[in-house]
């Protein structure tokens, strides 16, 4: 079954809520985006947008993803609403984890790509944070 490499920078990391949607995917490497984006803060979920001056390298997972698991992936992150898009990311730099079993992988990663979901909305004003972590619901939880 064809895979494709799908970078996460929030819930969808292992230990954050939506891991479980990532079942049957396999975690291929630790990375961080060039600093051409940024992540802004959207409460109960982080959001990824392309910037000019983005000065963050964002920490991530990738995971080589089957058909089944990115239509789920699709219907989770609102992409038929708008609310992401699915796109090609640049990478700064990546650890290999598990060896890529896919050669679409293998090809992206050797140019320094991966796909993944930015917000719909980058025009919104919203606080930029450097990463995501179930540790930054924290203050939530005490509002």
């Amino acid at each position: 079954m064809k895979k494709i490499p799908v970078f996460v920078y929030g819930t969808l990391k292992k230990g954050e809520r939506a891991h479980e949607r990532m079942e049957g995917s396999r975690l291929i490497a630790t990375a961080e985006l060039q600093p051409e984006y940024k992540l802004l803060d959207c409460g109960r979920f982080p959001a990824l947008v392309k910037a000019k001056n983005g000065t963050n390298y964002i920490p991530g997972e990738i995971y080589e993803v089957t058909k089944p698991v990115l239509k789920s992936l699709h219907e989770y992150e609102g992409v038929s609403s708008g609310l992401f898009y699915f796109d090609f990311l640049s990478l700064d730099s990546f650890e290999i984890v598990n060896e890529p079993e896919s050669n679409l992988t293998i090809k992206m990663l050797n140019r320094h790509l991966a796909f993944g979901y930015l917000f719909g909305n980058d025009k919104i004003n919203l606080p930029e944070i450097p990463y995501w972590s179930i540790d930054s619901l924290c203050p939530l939880a005490i509002r």
